[in-house]
């Protein structure tokens, strides 16, 4: 299938007003300085930095203060052509998500008193999603010399997903969320069980607790299998090719990737794509 241009930009500005199709998304990275913004009718005073997730419904009005933005808007049918506002907002989109893995839009559709669809971000996180929305945006101007452009953008998309709900488990605080939130956000990076005592302040046993304790596996086995969880998109919805991603997703070399993800999921990554592909209407 060929993705085109116009399913997808990035500007440096808040999103547009939503589109008659009311199929499109989006992303919004925010350095904010004493920022008044009227989100859904409310008024939001911003300051620091943040990740807006907007579905084709909200309204977002500038009212005073300074930021900078880069804003990524997409068609939904970018991430799929199954998908659009109605079979998302349908009750058996969750079943069809889990069957298929669909990406998981509830930051985008959530709308309560405590969550309404902008994140704070650290400044790490800030960083590391500022990257991948550069990079989205040099794939998509390149779009006419990079046939695989869309496959590129999309594995980039991924990525800021996977930080935003990464730090919407800031939401909560404590020790164990810092640790499973900066593993999330870092397993592009080399990840080792010193160099998280190091950076946590504490010593193996006690990392090794709380890592148990919020999901049942040791520190290690944690960080492998955030990298075998975050891949299968890019596995699902790209042909980004299979090197590519053991790097990206900080696997010694691909052959290791193989080999994990055969033992994890009974088959080799290019099965995987080839049989998930084809499985899906």
């Amino acid at each position: 299938m060929e993705y085109t241009y116009d399913l997808i930009h990035i500007t440096d500005r808040l999103p547009d007003p939503p589109s008659e199709t009311h199929n499109w998304y989006a992303m919004v990275i925010l350095r904010a300085r004493a920022l008044a913004l009227t989100f859904n009718g409310i008024r939001c005073f911003l300051d620091g930095q943040y990740l807006l997730c907007l579905n084709d419904e909200d309204t977002l009005t500038h009212v005073k203060g300074e930021y900078d933005c880069k804003s990524l808007q997409y068609e939904l049918y970018f991430i799929n052509v199954n998908l659009d506002s109605t079979v998302i907002g349908d009750p058996i989109y969750e079943s069809m998500r889990r069957e298929h893995r669909y990406p998981d839009f509830h930051l985008f559709r959530t709308r309560t008193d405590s969550y309404f669809g902008i994140i704070p971000l650290s400044d790490e996180e800030y960083d590391t999603a500022m990257l991948y929305f550069n990079r989205a945006r040099r794939h998509i101007d390149g779009h006419e010399e990079d046939g695989m452009w869309s496959c590129r953008t999309r594995s980039d998309l991924f990525s800021i997903l996977n930080i935003a709900e990464s730090a919407y488990l800031g939401v909560d605080s404590g020790e164990g969320v810092e640790v499973i939130r900066y593993i999330k956000d870092n397993v592009m990076n080399k990840l080792t069980l010193d160099g998280l005592c190091e950076h946590f302040h504490t010593n193996r046993t006690t990392l090794s607790q709380i890592v148990r304790e919020y999901t049942g596996l040791s520190t290690m086995a944690y960080v492998l299998e955030e990298r075998l969880t975050q891949v299968l998109p890019d596995l699902l919805f790209t042909f980004v090719p299979i090197q590519d991603l053991a790097k990206k997703y900080g696997f010694r070399d691909h052959n290791y990737f193989i080999r994990v993800f055969k033992k994890r999921y009974g088959k080799t990554p290019l099965q995987y794509r080839i049989d998930g592909r084809s499985a899906r209407p």
